[in-house]
């Protein structure tokens, strides 16, 4: 053997002088020559052999001049042999080039496994002082990371994870300004996108935009890279704008690429041309997207217009799944079929091109979709499920991308159901919309799309057909709900996230109803309703148990808890100036700071439920039997469910004592009666002016020219289009309710029932329900019980547990009144004085511990002062509510606002009652009626036990009535202790009662628009 190779190492010794000639001289009959003649005797040598070294740089070097796959093999095959020799950085550098290059030619993972070890190795041996050397390699490595993640294959969240911590290090050692910086900042921009798209936690998307700011800055000069940076930034912006329902980020990626247009028009360079194609594709879904979220037509003329100039782009003509997208979006838009079929031209092209990635396929699909949407032919259907399901066997099942794409099949194999009735299609159908909502890894956005997909077709399928129904993509649907609208996005963006979200709340409800299963529609209710108000109260909430046991942890969360309340309470709305790069960055780590306090206190809470035995179950949300215990023993809790999608209206009864729900059915409502009574309602009241507390209002309003018409065709004056509404209520409500609680009519009432209204219900006056004609049939509710309102249940049962263990101290029991008749900015009320007066002299002569703040002592800091030490708040003045933002909502003094935000961060350890005696307090926002968005739902989350509020303006004459009388009753029923009256907001809700008798009386029922927009919430 050493003979042959001293043989070999003579005959090939020649050649170690022609190598740099070979490759000078580009010959490559030479160079193919040699390399044939080294391959002959190969086998006879060592890896580590000379001569063995001289073919492997001989292969590479004619790999590098004709690019062919059998050099490239070669190439990886020859370093794999030496592998296990001390090798230095740049060789580790070389093979992992080479298998990456091998990974984009055949798309075989293993590749990637290869080029990240390689990669990893090379980094272990670059000098920690060469650090812009040790950056690029990061880059590289955080790059064959990224790859393996976006393949699909072999690879798990953590990859990603990884990967975004190679990438910041990379970033931390390279300078701040250059190519390979804005290299290392795309791919970290990239990898946070990704996460996100695995998570959907905000931290991420906020971190996204960031750093595609910081990337524009580190591009310095160089057009290309600003170019790209650019198009990313806008990129990032748009996918903001659509995944948190933003309109702010949309609008600033519509701003961005316009800036960019106007700054690249002069460039007439290939990149430039191509940016600025790719930039008017971005602009163009921007507007798009502007367009579906308001309905202007303006926007779809501009998006139109926007894709044609796109087209005009000759570097985007050769890029076929581009053009497909874009002719795709256009026929979604244009309603176009010509744009459908030019888009499936370019996508067929592409896949013939052997672009056939999931996402090529993905949007084939989707093409066929559209095609069938407009020829009716099901052959179409089946096409697009056959390129669906190539596509489901390409994603792996522990992949997050797989529970979408099944999610997608669900939504092909519904239309296809439709159109031909197959009940195989039905089943498939379902099964897959279930499988995506409980799949493994994917986000709560396609858990809950394809929970409330699954939910809306079953209500849609005939009965009997389809399989046994598990309510398990349900209850997986409500959790994602909660995430979705997390403590980690700003009240005004979970608000817009609820408007479309809470309504699934009662669909789901309606099935768990349907099927029998109460308890779990209680449940869900709790859970998805009223979520803002129980985040806010969930960071109060007192952690004594946690602090006996960890006082450490107990600390850490109490911090995180108060940050995040600040940031909950801030407003974070861009200026209508232009901003700066500088002052946009500014902005997002202030949204990402937000987003990161959420995820802190996530872990926190994680970390307790693992590791403190007895706190498993630390701040879970309660299920029903929790809610069963602390049911108020005078009466009953009354849930009334209305649903778009179901077809039944149902009264679901708690009652102290029964391990079960109580449903009683309402046969004659529906969502769409309701609908029709809430805006009937509405009408009436904004045609009589009842917006805001007045002195010269005509509350009777029987002089008001601007007249509806009721159901006989007659006009009607609005307080007989309010005895109409009420009237219904009472027989498709109300009356079989107190029938189904064997409820007696008596003078003087003292059974509770607290309603719990759901849809447009809560904006119906239940508590007035009645008949009050002067007939045998006249008959109201006010004659068996006494009405109180809750946003959930949760709400009241907190307050009967609370009630038992958390005494008001006898030093905070009292009364401060604030009257405020001449805010600055709002008409004057005079009445507030009068108001006051008279309940001072109700309370003069019983020992009340009382204050009055008048005029300029009715200021911001003097009603907190008055909050914190008075167990009773009487607010006479202007309530504002501010549906957008309503921890901004509050009362108006002398100074000012007193906002919800600024109430909620004092310590109401004591507060008990607030009388809010202004208008519209209890009126929330139709847009989201489960979320008891006004100012009454948030004097409860504050902290007060009981509020009494107004659904519509009150008259600056009947005020100060019905508070004499309230507090006259509220004497009445409160025990002396050492002859001293200590107030009891328990009994609010009876003296109210009494209170509105006693103005029904002054008034007549003709004027039933005085009295009725009196209402009690809470305990």
């Amino acid at each position: 053997m050493e003979l042959q190779i001293q043989v070999i190492h003579d005959r090939l010794s020649p050649l170690n002088a022609n190598l740099s000639s070979t490759s000078t001289r580009g010959s490559n009959s030479s160079l193919d020559d040699e390399i044939a003649s080294l391959v002959v005797t190969e086998h006879l040598v060592p890896p580590e052999y000379a001569p063995r070294t001289l073919l492997q740089g001989l292969v590479e070097l004619r790999f590098h001049l004709l690019h062919a796959a059998e050099d490239l093999e070669r190439c990886i095959k020859l370093r794999l042999q030496v592998m296990s020799q001390e090798h230095d950085a740049a060789w580790w550098s070389t093979l992992a080039d080479f298998a990456q290059l091998r990974y984009e030619r055949s798309n075989n993972v293993e590749d990637l496994d290869l080029s990240v070890m390689a990669r990893r190795n090379q980094v272990d041996l670059i000098p920690t002082n060469d650090q812009t050397t040790l950056g690029i390699a990061l880059t590289s490595l955080a790059r064959s990371l990224s790859a393996r993640v976006t393949s699909g294959k072999h690879w798990s969240p953590r990859d990603v994870d990884r990967n975004i911590e190679i990438f910041k290090k990379a970033i931390a050692v390279l300078p701040p300004h250059g190519t390979q910086t804005v290299f290392a900042l795309f791919g970290l921009t990239t990898a946070l996108h990704d996460r996100f798209e695995i998570s959907d936690d905000p931290v991420d998307i906020h971190d996204e935009i960031f750093y595609h700011r910081k990337t524009v800055s580190a591009a310095d000069k160089d057009p290309d890279l600003i170019g790209v940076a650019s198009l990313k930034l806008v990129h990032g912006l748009y996918a903001c704008g659509v995944k948190l329902a933003d309109q702010e980020y949309l609008d600033e990626a519509i701003s961005t690429a316009k800036e960019y247009l106007t700054m690249s028009s002069e460039s007439s360079s290939g990149n430039a041309l191509y940016f600025r194609g790719t930039t008017l594709f971005l602009l163009f879904q921007a507007t798009a997207c502007k367009y579906e979220a308001t309905g202007d037509k303006e926007y779809l003329r501009e998006a139109v217009s926007i894709s044609e100039q796109a087209f005009a782009y000759q570097p985007l003509h050769g890029e076929s799944e581009l053009q497909a997208a874009i002719y795709g979006d256009l026929a979604t838009y244009s309603e176009n079929p010509e744009h459908c079929c030019i888009a499936e031209k370019y996508l067929r092209a592409a896949v013939a091109k052997g672009a056939t990635n999931h996402d090529t396929l993905a949007t084939l699909s989707s093409l066929l979709v559209r095609r069938f949407s407009q020829e009716k032919n099901p052959a179409l259907l089946q096409e697009a499920i056959a390129v669906q399901e190539q596509r489901n066997k390409m994603i792996p099942e522990t992949h997050f991308l797989h529970a979408s794409s099944l999610w997608v099949l669900g939504t092909i194999l519904q239309k296809l159901f439709v159109a031909t009735g197959n009940a195989n299609d039905l089943d498939r159908t379902l099964h897959c919309y279930a499988a995506a909502a409980t799949a493994g890894p994917t986000t709560p956005h396609i858990r809950f799309q394809a929970a409330k997909a699954w939910a809306t077709f079953l209500s849609l399928v005939p009965a009997g057909l389809g399989p046994a129904i598990d309510l398990a993509p349900l209850d997986s649907a409500i959790e994602s709900i909660r995430q979705l609208a997390g403590l980690g996005q700003t009240v005004e963006q979970r608000h817009t996230q609820l408007t479309d979200l809470s309504q699934f709340v009662l669909t789901a409800s309606g099935h768990a109803l349907a099927l029998g299963r109460n308890n779990k529609a209680v449940e869900w209710l709790e859970r998805g309703r009223g979520l803002i108000w129980s985040q806010l109260s969930s960071l109060r909430t007192p952690l004594d148990d946690l602090r006996s046991r960890h006082p450490a942890l107990a600390t850490q969360l109490e911090i995180v808890c108060q940050r995040l309340e600040d940031a909950n309470t801030r407003s974070r709305k861009r200026d209508e100036q232009r901003q700066t790069m500088e002052s946009g960055i500014s902005l997002q780590e202030e949204a990402a700071t937000h987003a990161r306090l959420a995820r802190e206190r996530d872990e926190l809470i994680d970390t307790i439920r693992s590791t403190i035995p007895g706190l498993e179950n630390f701040l879970q949300p309660q299920d029903s039997s929790a809610w069963l215990e602390n049911l108020p023993e005078t009466g009953a809790v009354i849930i009334l469910h209305v649903s778009k999608t179901m077809t039944s209206s149902r009264a679901i009864i708690l009652l102290p004592g029964l391990d079960e729900p109580m449903i009683i059915e309402l046969l004659s409502f529906s969502h769409e009666k309701a609908e029709k009574l809430r805006d009937k309602l509405q009408a009436s009241l904004l045609h009589s002016h009842l917006l805001q507390r007045s002195c010269d209002q005509d509350i009777a309003g029987a002089q008001d020219t601007r007249q509806v018409q009721t159901e006989a065709g007659r006009e009607a004056s609005p307080p007989q289009i309010l005895q109409e509404v009420l009237r219904e209520l009472w027989k498709c409500v109300v009356k079989p309710v107190l029938d189904g609680l064997a409820l007696s009519r008596s003078r003087s009432p003292e059974k509770r029932v607290w309603w719990c209204p759901t849809g447009p219900l809560a904006f119906l006056p239940l508590h007035a329900a009645g008949i009050y004609q002067d007939t045998d049939e006249a008959e109201t509710i006010l004659d068996y019980a006494v009405s109180s309102y809750i946003p959930t249940v949760a709400m009241l049962t907190e307050r009967v547990k609370n009630a038992q263990i958390i005494p008001i101290h006898d030093n905070k029991v009292g009364l401060c009144m604030l009257s405020q008749p001449n805010a600055p900015g709002f008409p004057f009320i005079p009445g507030t004085k009068e108001e006051i007066d008279r309940i001072d002299r109700v309370l003069d002569g019983h020992s009340v511990k009382t204050k009055w703040l008048k005029g300029s002592e009715a200021v911001r800091s003097a009603g907190l002062d008055a909050m914190e030490n008075y167990s009773f708040i009487h607010l006479a003045c202007h309530g504002i509510q501010d549906a957008q933002e309503p921890l901004k909502s509050g009362f108006a003094l002398g100074d000012g606002m007193l906002d919800l935000s600024t109430i909620m961060k004092s310590n109401l350890k004591h507060a008990d009652f607030a009388f809010l005696s202004a208008c519209q307090t209890s009126t929330g926002d139709v847009k989201l009626s489960e979320e008891s968005v006004h100012l009454a739902a948030g004097m409860l989350a504050t902290g007060y036990r009981g509020v009494v509020g107004t659904m519509w303006s009150i008259s600056d004459s009947h005020a100060p009535l019905v508070a004499e009388s309230f507090y006259r009753e509220i004497i009445a029923k409160t025990v002396a202790v050492d002859g001293t009256k200590r107030l009891d907001g328990s009994q609010a809700a009876y003296a109210l009662h009494h209170a509105i008798g006693e103005l029904r009386k002054s008034v007549g029922d003709a004027n039933v628009l005085a009295w009725a927009p009196y209402v009690h919430f809470g305990l």
